[in-house]
């Protein structure tokens, strides 16, 4: 089934194409629902993440840290760039299996070509309580993937993603750890 289909347009968190097969149980009113499934993502699944709704410059700064060698970075932007949506009164409970099929692009900035893309696999658990507190947990290893960086308009570079390569999440989706 298809589980979105969200239109790009200025302000989302996200948007894209999800294709899934899976279960599903809707309970609940329409003031308290109450939604749960096992899924898998299928072909057709894409899903971008544009990041670009603030300025490169607070970008370069709050989400990307380069170094050679240690321990991940995370992706965490400073508290002003966070970004809400009102799903107070909706519980959801997603074990999400994503497969290769599904394609992904995180945006830094759409001008410049700032972009991750990849494809992967990963299960990951998708939750929101009903104060409208989204958590994912779980991680997505990359089987395919670049990064066309770019900073300043002064730097252009591209980068090949290791296989294995992996995003892992412990709470707040923009928490995640590369």
């Amino acid at each position: 089934f298809q589980v979105f289909n969200i239109p790009k347009s200025a302000g989302e968190v996200y948007y894209g194409t999800g294709i899934c097969t899976g279960n599903m149980q809707i309970t609940g009113s329409f003031e308290d629902i109450s939604i749960s499934a096992r899924a898998k993502t299928n072909k057709g699944t894409r899903l971008f993440i544009p990041l670009d709704q603030a300025s490169s410059e607070d970008i370069g700064e709050s989400f990307i840290t380069f170094q050679k060698s240690g321990p991940a970075q995370k992706l965490i932007p400073k508290d002003s760039l966070r970004r809400k949506i009102n799903l107070s009164g909706i519980r959801m409970d997603f074990d999400l299996d994503v497969t290769e099929e599904a394609y992904g692009e995180i945006i830094f900035d759409q001008k410049a070509g700032d972009i991750i893309r990849a494809n992967g696999t990963g299960k990951i658990k998708l939750t929101i309580d009903t104060r409208g507190e989204f958590s994912v947990i779980g991680q997505y290893a990359i089987k395919k993937g670049d990064y066309h960086f770019t900073t300043y308009n002064l730097v252009n570079k591209d980068f090949d993603i290791r296989p294995g390569s992996t995003i892992t999440w412990n709470g707040p989706v923009l928490g995640g750890v590369m």
